[in-house]
C-alpha cells in the first residue's frame, strides 16, 4: 500500500501534471480581475460593473464562464488520470473545443458591452489574457503526455 502511495505522488510532479494544474489556477483567476474597462465601466466575467459599483443591464455575459469553467474541471480531471495516457490526451483535446467556445462567447460579450457603451474606448484588462494563457498550458500538457506515451511505446519495443 505504501508503495503505490509512492508512486501515485511520483505520477503527480510530472510536468505535464504541473500544466495542468497551472490551467485550472488560471481559469480560477478569471474571477479576480476584470477581462477590460469601457470608460469607467469594468467587464467581468459575470456582470459589468460601473463607478458605484452596480451591474449595468442589458449587457449580456453570453455565460462564457461556462466553457471555461467545463476546461478548467476537465483539466484537473485530467490530472488524476495518470495512469491512462491515451484517455489523459482525449481528456485534454476535449478541452480546447471547450476554450475554442469560451473564446467565441467571449468576443460576443465584449463586443456587445462595446456596443451598449459606445461613448468611451475599450482597454483590455488581465482576465481576458489568462484564458489564452490556460489554453497554452494545457497545449504544453499535451506535448508532455504526447512524449511520454512516445517513451512508453518505444521501450516496449525494446522489450
Amino acid at each position: 500500500m505504501r508503495l503505490n502511495v509512492i508512486n501515485s505522488h511520483l505520477m503527480i510532479q510530472r510536468k505535464q501534471t504541473l500544466f495542468l494544474a497551472i490551467s485550472v489556477v488560471l481559469f480560477l483567476s478569471t474571477f479576480a480581475f476584470p477581462f477590460g474597462t469601457i470608460g469607467s465601466n469594468e467587464l467581468h466575467n459575470y456582470k459589468v460593473i460601473n463607478t458605484e459599483g452596480a451591474a449595468v443591464e442589458g449587457i449580456s455575459t453570453y455565460y462564457f464562464s461556462i466553457p471555461l469553467a467545463i476546461a478548467s474541471i476537465l483539466s484537473a480531471y485530467a490530472i488524476f488520470i495518470y495512469s491512462n495516457r491515451l484517455r489523459q490526451m482525449a481528456v485534454v483535446r476535449m478541452t480546447f473545443i471547450f476554450y475554442a467556445a469560451s473564446f467565441a462567447l467571449m468576443s460576443l460579450y465584449i463586443m456587445d458591452a462595446v456596443k451598449m457603451i459606445n461613448s468611451a474606448p475599450f482597454s483590455l484588462g488581465v482576465s481576458f489574457f489568462l484564458p489564452f494563457a490556460a489554453f497554452f498550458s494545457n497545449l504544453i500538457a499535451l506535448r508532455g503526455i504526447k512524449k511520454d506515451e512516445q517513451l512508453v511505446k518505444s521501450l516496449d519495443r525494446i522489450r
